[in-house]
């Protein structure tokens, strides 16, 4: 059967528009692990698949990494032949077996060659394997794909690895069907000397929610997990499984203790369904195994803002305003936006609403002016999740009116009080000393027409603290009667 597949060259060019098919197949490095050879001695390791389920596996993209200053890689060998698959046959006799087809290898960043195409890229260098195979046939079950021959530089000792946890659409290892879809299976590598201490990765994404086209900052962090904890070395990749792009990856790990992080940027390019999986991998180091971890970044559609309504352009302080404008969710999936009122720079009012895709709802918002200062601004809306924002024009806020007219009244209470006091204590002064206003004694007929004998008599007989009290009580008794007196006064 012939095959309908891309030259090497160009399949690894468009790996990324190839779509995925799911399987339960596993990618392994053969035998597990190997003693600490001495320097010189040459190791070898088998790269082999296990139950490919689909009956389709016709080639590759791969790439195994090794630390150079522990062991180095000199030689890979293809399997053709019937011998070298007996150990990992999943036939009996061992002929299960992948047909002969073009071939190309990238030893240590160097096309080797013989190769049909250079596939060197970046993600090639010392210490990594890299085999790219189209088969003339197809295949299913386990097989040993190649060979890879090693010379031993020093110990302690490190791990023959692959790239991440995992081949598939958005990952760096690649295995394929006969028409170029990519088959699923999961990676483990093997140990070389002394065991790798274990690794757990975390990613994340600040900010966690984004517009198509708006970059975000994504930090993978990587721990040892063993009970002898050292920093972990070497870099992390990273993929993601919707429309976008990477600027930094892979990334080098800095750190101290028992963790390392770096950090990249990216940016989407299209919303997709709402959700891009960003996977980070850690590809290991002399000590550490690899380890990936996940994070899911939300994109957002900008949502289509309404003009924006008020209730009044003026008003005095105190009084609501009443804010409304209607919101159109744009995005494929459920998006929840903060509906933010400003007044010039302050922030009024604000609520959170959730609408379904395609949705549009009116979203009434009130403004309590209290505790505000008098002045005028433009009343905007700002959704900061995707930055949109729509103009409403300018609101003006007027002092409240009774603030002056309480004022005046209270000082001119106050003035009215004063004056009488100052009256009244006037009168008892003059009474006290018996005179007129021409300073003559008072007749005794106008004394008792005004009460004014009482007084006198109050003075005879009372303490001076007592004598202002009774006096100034009688004296606003008898007011109209000492009308003419005040007058004179």
């Amino acid at each position: 059967m012939i095959i309908i597949v891309l030259a090497v060259l160009s399949l690894a060019a468009t790996i990324q528009q190839i779509p995925s098919v799911h399987a339960a197949a596993s990618l392994t490095i053969q035998p597990p692990s190997q003693p600490l050879a001495a320097a010189g001695s040459t190791i070898n390791y088998n790269v082999t698949v296990q139950t490919i389920p689909n009956g389709d596996f016709a080639g590759w993209d791969l790439y195994v990494t090794v630390d150079p200053t522990i062991i180095n890689p000199t030689l890979m060998t293809l399997c053709h032949a019937n011998a070298c698959n007996v150990p990992y046959s999943s036939v009996a006799d061992g002929s299960n077996f992948i047909a002969a087809g073009t071939d190309s290898q990238c030893i240590n960043g160097n096309s080797v060659t013989g190769s049909a195409v250079n596939n060197c890229t970046g993600q090639d260098g010392p210490g990594v394997v890299h085999d790219s195979f189209t088969s003339n046939g197809f295949t299913t079950g386990s097989l040993l794909l190649f060979t890879i021959k090693y010379t031993a530089v020093a110990g302690p000792g490190g791990t023959v690895r692959f790239p991440e946890s995992s081949t598939g659409f958005a990952s760096q290892n690649h295995l394929f069907d006969s028409i170029g879809n990519d088959i699923v299976a999961s990676e483990t590598g093997g140990v070389y000397g002394v065991p790798p201490a274990a690794t757990s990765t975390s990613a994340n994404c600040l900010p966690s929610s984004v517009t198509a086209g708006s970059p975000t900052t994504c930090t993978a962090t990587v721990t040892d997990t063993s009970s002898t904890p050292t920093t972990p070395g070497g870099s992390v990749s990273f993929a993601t499984d919707s429309s976008g792009a990477f600027a930094g990856s892979p990334c080098t790990l800095s750190g101290s203790g028992s963790s390392a992080s770096c950090q990249v940027t990216y940016t989407p390019s299209a919303a997709g369904s709402g959700t891009h999986t960003i996977t980070a991998s850690y590809g290991g180091d002399s000590t550490h195994t690899s380890s990936n971890g996940q994070t899911a970044l939300s994109i957002l559609v900008t949502p289509t803002l309404g003009p924006v309504s008020l209730s009044s352009i003026s008003v005095t302080i105190g009084q609501k305003v009443a804010i409304s404008i209607n919101i159109t969710n744009n995005a494929p999936t459920v998006q929840t936006f903060t509906v933010r009122a400003k007044w010039g720079a302050i922030t009024v009012v604000e609520q959170d609403m959730t609408l379904n895709p395609g949705e549009r709802k009116d979203v009434a918002l009130s403004w309590d002016t209290s505790n505000y200062s008098p002045g005028t601004a433009n009343v905007t809306i700002v959704i900061p999740q995707s930055g949109s924002v729509q103009n409403g024009g300018p609101l003006t806020l007027n002092p409240p009116p009774s603030s002056f007219l309480s004022n005046s009244l209270l000082l001119i209470l106050g003035a009215g009080v004063g004056v009488a006091i100052v009256v009244a204590a006037t009168i008892i002064w003059l009474i006290r000393r018996g005179r007129t206003v021409a300073g003559t004694p008072l007749p005794s007929s106008q004394k008792g027409a005004l009460g004014l004998s009482q007084l006198e008599r109050i003075h005879l007989t009372s303490p001076r603290k007592t004598v202002l009290q009774k006096s100034a009580a009688l004296i606003f008794a008898q007011w109209s009667r000492l009308k003419v007196l005040v007058g004179f006064v």
